[in-house]
């Protein structure tokens, strides 16, 4: 019998997974973007339903429960996210300024 935490990830990852899907079929994101969230929403999936098999994985690393960790290679993504976006937000800062200050001597 499912858990309830296994119905709510279920649902909540298949909309997620239909989104995606919707949004890529109407080109509102690159196949790049869409093949890379849907491979996250799966990989929910996976983890939700295959908790044995991660459990046994990360004994091996030294982590104690497979929930662990899933929690410190989430918490390592979310880092790596976060650096990607300041990089790509310090770029554009630069190119407004760039802008601006051509668009200003112009005139």
């Amino acid at each position: 019998m499912m858990q309830p935490i296994q119905i709510a990830a279920l649902i909540v990852a298949v909309i997620h997974l239909a989104r995606i899907i919707s949004l890529w079929k109407n080109s509102k994101i690159p196949t790049k973007a869409a093949v890379f969230w849907f491979l996250i929403w799966f990989a929910v999936l996976v983890i939700v339903f295959f908790t044995p098999a991660i459990d046994a994985l990360s004994k091996p690393i030294g982590v104690g429960r497979g929930i662990d960790l899933v929690v410190y290679v989430a918490i390592l993504g979310l880092f790596y996210v976060v650096f990607q976006l300041y990089m790509k937000i310090d770029k554009l800062e630069r190119e407004i300024t760039k802008l601006v200050r051509e668009i200003a001597l112009k005139k």
